[in-house]
């Protein structure tokens, strides 16, 4: 693991980065940052220094605690988009392929249908319903990410028919040699 990580710098590198800011996201309370709320009219417009190591905003606030206190926002919403896309759309591909005949070509039409309606548009819609903020947001990634998940579930369904193909192969080849197939089957 360790010479495939010397060899490929550039992913050890993202893998740091990414390491590092999910720690970031998850410790944000505890690593003793500044409310980022808080605003310090006296402190506004501050380059770095020891107290505030990346400035200050306008409003005299940590940009550091800001950014650190954004990451867990951003980290939870996409993270429970995301499992809710594999979920659902896993799930149906799943289903599809198991099932194939009409309940495979109800879902795939339902996933073409998906896949041709625009996400951002979705995504705003979404917004305008539940109204800005955190929880429009993250009801918009859910959605969009719901939606999204249409490509989890062609992959699914995609990787069975290629299986469930790959298993019959043998068969047909046997079948020119003069043998029954249903004694390999």
């Amino acid at each position: 693991m360790i010479d495939l990580l010397e060899r490929h710098r550039l992913t050890s590198f993202a893998i740091v980065l990414v390491t590092l800011q999910t720690g970031l996201a998850a410790f944000a309370p505890w690593l003793g940052f500044q409310d980022p709320y808080q605003q310090v009219i006296v402190d506004r417009m501050q380059g770095p220094s020891l107290n505030h190591l990346l400035d200050t905003d306008h409003l005299g606030r940590d940009v550091l605690a800001r950014i650190a206190h954004g990451y867990r926002t951003s980290l939870l919403t996409s993270t429970v988009a995301v499992s809710l896309a594999l979920m659902i759309g896993g799930s149906i591909g799943l289903l599809a392929a198991f099932y194939r005949g009409w309940f495979e070509r109800i879902a795939m039409r339902l996933m073409d249908i998906f896949f041709a309606f625009p996400i951002l548009l979705l995504a705003i819609g979404v917004i305008a319903i539940i109204g800005p903020g955190a929880y429009g947001a993250a009801g918009a990634l859910t959605r969009t990410g719901t939606v999204g998940g249409t490509e989890f579930h062609a992959v699914v369904a995609l990787a069975r028919r290629i299986l469930r193909t790959r298993d019959s192969v043998p068969v047909v080849r046997i079948q020119p040699a003069g043998r029954s197939a249903s004694r390999y089957a």
